[in-house]
């Protein structure tokens, strides 16, 4: 007792000393107290506290963040009527990692974009969006390494809103960021949401290919007026094309009008495994016999031609593609029956192209091409087929056949295997020194090894060939070898071969290096020694520097070419991207001895909103004697085309076209290209959730589908048609339901044409649920409620709150069977209201299931 009248006077005395307006007591006297044994250890620590100013209060809040409940206990401190929070332990309760304490200063990555902010405790600034603030030194304090901040210090960094009520001690906030591991709860949803993400159903629709199905028709004529040598001429030309179902694939023919015959015979198979194709073909050629082939193959958009590449895709016939490099278009090009093609010099190893693909609706499609010499090497387990079968007539009507494979397999993801066999005829002088028609077999292996040491990539490419013919050659076997070797911006290849007597060449080597210290600057040069079987001896070296550099709209490029063969070539190339969709193009080029100019500038716009496209051309050849070219090209709504072609010698070449697409099926309907589809669509009720028309599942109508531009409402009577949609375009079909209460519940619809067939959309709507209810209690048990929904495995699906009248809502619940939990989060005597809920559709029913509740001797029950 005396003990604590002593510890009373104490504090009288702090308190009186401050109000008399001491600065503070003496520290004597307190120690004084405590070596008389007149307070304890833990009076004379509360004392000194008080005396520093370190005196603390902790009191215990609920903490809100989002509406959702995180905790019942977080501790929110007081010094010199001050609040504080410890940043450990929100740090704790949101699970967040990502910062690190240096030298006085917390820097934080917060959300997915990783926002940087700092906190510097030693400058009292913060640096967050790029902005710096200021805050007091009372705004923070630091014990046992532990850091607290002022609630309103942290308010302004963490929070977007923020509520504290201190007769309830309830903190609620909403988070400023969305943090990777806000909170345990956020966790569990934030996994749901995964799985969820993972279940989601993907329904590709395509084409159903049928044994014979009535396709499309094109008819395309041209006249052509010309002069040549002050002698004019005119001609024309036409054709049909038609494409549709044919066993199973997709066949094309084309008919010659003029010379009223077949040219054309293809049957073609898309997407087979490991995205090859498979082509029946028979081609009438120049001189008027049939070539037949069958080819499979892989597709990759482009192939090697030297060092530059040739980009090589199927695009919807009718459309305009822009090549891009860079940012900057460098070419366009019009699709000829479906397929693009550009040989342009900027075309080369290891770059990233864009072709931009303007549709004849108008619509838009990207596609990136990214260019690498990758050997054939395939990834564990994948394979890769080569097959050409060909045969011709030549001019004695005699037929000649060729056969050439390869087969390519990953052992590993570093190496991979092929092999090869090819068989083609050939003319060889026999003894009498006349020339024999003899087939010649060859078989081949082959070893390609990638792989990387210490951040170097190497490549060792290994292959050997046999002619498997017999006494014809003395010797029949050649090698070819070729390492790659990349060190950060070289390129080092070496590569040599020992033929057998089947080429003109005995030995080759090469040698090339590629440097590119620059991402504008590349430099490439190249070594080769050649030796023929006649004993000749060659060796040339080429040199050449490229310099690509992209200002906005504008992508400029020089090149300088020098060989031991020829003349030193200066190029240099503009591209101008103008606004509203223009381009320009420049190119030209002098060699160095002779003065050889050539220059060529182009006009042209990459899609004309009103349906015309067209181009301008003027190019200049000091060489020719036709020194200065015009061309003027005019396409209109992909119905007429006039072409123009005029030399300053009055040499001109001029043709007009028509060209007409239709639909043999319905003739009347508008088709914009060939290549394209057909959708039947209808919308229906999946009340078994399975994604799938059943047979007793009703078609319902008003819902709202879009493909390729045009939009439709489905009809429950009868299915609605979509036309001239694009093939080899993937579209996402996102259903717009025009009545309330149904859904596609975790469904994503994707549409891809392939060929000519008609594509069924069978569109699946599932009707969604909701639950409601009020909650009769009073003010202070309500805003301790929380109300949870579980699926039929114990789940948790969601939490909930009711507002501040009682009323709740949970809605987007599919069919099947829940589990709803109305309980107290604080006081944990009042028994829980647990209700089992069986969600199922019935015709004429509401979509709402109602459950109130109220309170009734401390036990939450339902009301009716």
């Amino acid at each position: 007792m005396k003990k604590k009248l002593i510890f009373f006077l104490s504090s009288l005395i702090l308190v009186s000393t401050t109000i008399l307006g001491e600065d503070r007591l003496i520290l004597e006297k307190l120690e004084q107290l405590k070596a008389k044994n007149y307070i304890t250890n833990e009076d004379y620590a509360f004392l000194k506290a008080e005396l520093e100013g370190r005196l603390k209060e902790d009191y215990s809040y609920s903490l809100f963040i989002d509406r959702k409940l995180i905790t019942n206990n977080l501790k929110i401190l007081t010094r010199n009527n001050k609040n504080y929070i410890s940043l450990d332990d929100y740090f704790k309760l949101i699970h967040f990692n990502n910062y690190q304490f240096k030298n006085s200063v917390l820097t934080m990555y917060l959300e997915d974009s990783l926002n940087k902010v700092e906190i510097d405790f030693e400058n009292f600034t913060v640096i967050q969006d790029n902005r710096t603030a200021e805050f007091k030194q009372s705004d923070f304090y630091i014990e046992e390494n532990r850091y607290y901040i002022s609630i309103n210090l942290f308010k302004n960094i963490f929070t977007s809103t923020f509520h504290i009520d201190n007769n309830k001690q309830q903190l609620s906030l909403t988070s400023k960021y969305n943090l990777p591991d806000k909170i345990s709860n956020r966790l569990k949803e934030t996994k749901s949401l995964l799985e969820k993400k993972k279940n989601i159903d993907e329904i590709y629709y395509t084409n159903k290919h049928q044994l014979i199905n009535l396709g499309y028709l094109q008819v395309d004529f041209n006249r052509y007026f010309s002069r040549f040598s002050k002698k004019k001429n005119s001609d024309w030309n036409g054709k049909l094309i038609y494409q549709s179902d044919l066993l199973y694939g997709t066949f094309t023919g084309n008919y010659d009008l003029k010379n009223r015959k077949l040219d054309l015979l293809k049957l073609r198979y898309d997407n087979l495994p490991y995205y090859h194709y498979l082509e029946f073909k028979g081609e009438k050629s120049f001189n008027g016999s049939w070539i037949n082939s069958i080819s499979i193959d892989k597709n990759l958009g482009y192939y090697d031609n030297g060092k530059n590449f040739i980009i090589k895709e199927n695009v919807p016939i009718g459309s305009r593609v822009e090549l891009i490099y860079l940012g900057t278009t460098i070419d366009i090009q019009d699709a000829v029956n479906g397929v693009v093609v550009f040989d342009n010099k900027e075309l080369r190893d290891n770059r990233e192209y864009t072709l931009r693909i303007h549709n004849p609706n108008g619509t838009i499609e990207i596609k990136t091409i990214e260019t690498a010499d990758n050997f054939n090497q395939q990834n564990r387990g994948e394979f890769q087929y080569q097959l050409d079968i060909s045969q011709l007539e030549d001019s004695y009507d005699r037929k000649r056949s060729e056969f050439n494979s390869k087969i390519f397999y990953g052992i590993t993801d570093f190496l991979t295997i092929g092999g090869s066999y090819s068989k083609s005829p050939k003319l060889l002088v026999n003894k009498d020194n006349n020339r024999d028609l003899k087939y010649l077999e060859f078989g081949g292996m082959e070893l390609i090894y990638t792989n990387t040491l210490d951040f170097i990539t190497y490549t060792i490419d290994l292959n050997s060939e046999k002619i498997l013919n017999k006494n014809i050659y003395r010797k029949s076997n050649s090698f070819f070898g070729k390492t790659q070797i990349k060190i950060s911006d070289l390129t080092f290849e070496y590569e040599k071969a020992n033929y057998s007597e089947y080429y003109s060449d005995k030995n080759l080597d090469t040698l090339s290096l590629n440097y590119q210290p620059f991402s504008f600057l590349t430099l490439n040069q190249s070594y080769e020694w050649r030796e023929s079987w006649k004993g000749e001896r060659y060796s040339e070296y080429n040199w050449d520097m490229e310099i690509s550099k992209s200002f906005g709209r504008v992508l400029t490029t020089f090149e300088y070419e020098r060989a031991d063969n020829r003349d030193d070539i200066y190029s240099a190339n503009l591209y101008y991207y103008l606004p509203n969709n223009y381009g320009i193009r420049w190119n030209s080029s002098i060699t160095e001895r002779e003065r050889d100019l050539k220059s060529k500038i182009a006009l042209y716009n990459i899609r004309g909103n009103s349906g015309v496209n067209y181009s301008i051309e003027f190019s200049y050849d000091k060489k020719e004697r036709e020194k200065l070219t015009f061309k003027f090209n005019i396409e209109l709504d992909n119905l007429f085309k006039i072409d123009v072609n005029t030399k300053d010698n009055g040499n001109y070449d001029i043709s007009l076209g028509f060209n007409r697409i239709m639909d043999l099926k319905d003739i009347r309907k508008p088709i914009d290209n060939m290549d394209s589809s057909r959708a039947k669509v209808r919308s229906f009720l999946d009340l078994n959730g399975n994604n799938r028309y059943d047979i007793g599942e009703s078609f319902v109508g008003n819902v709202q589908i879009e493909i390729n531009g045009e939009k439709k409402i489905t009809n429950s009577k009868k299915p609605i048609y979509f036309y001239n949609i694009p093939n080899d375009i993937l579209y996402e079909l996102k259903p717009i339901i025009r009545f309330p209460g149904y859904d596609l519940y975790n469904t994503k619809l994707y549409l891809k044409g392939t060929g000519s067939g008609d594509i069924l959309v069978d569109i699946p709507i599932k009707p969604f649920f909701s639950v409601s209810g009020q909650l009769q209690l009073d003010e202070k048990i309500l805003s301790e409620i929380v109300i949870t929904l579980k699926d039929s495995k114990g789940n948790l699906i969601t939490n909930t709150l009711p507002d501040y009248l009682g009323y709740y809502d949970i809605s987007q619940l599919p069919q099947g069977e829940y589990t709803l939990e109305i309980r107290s989060f604080k006081n944990t005597n009042i028994t829980p209201l647990i209700k089992k809920i069986r969600v199922k559709y019935k015709k004429g029913n509401g979509n709402t299931i109602i459950l109130n509740a109220t309170i009734d001797k401390n036990k939450i029950v339902e009301r009716s």
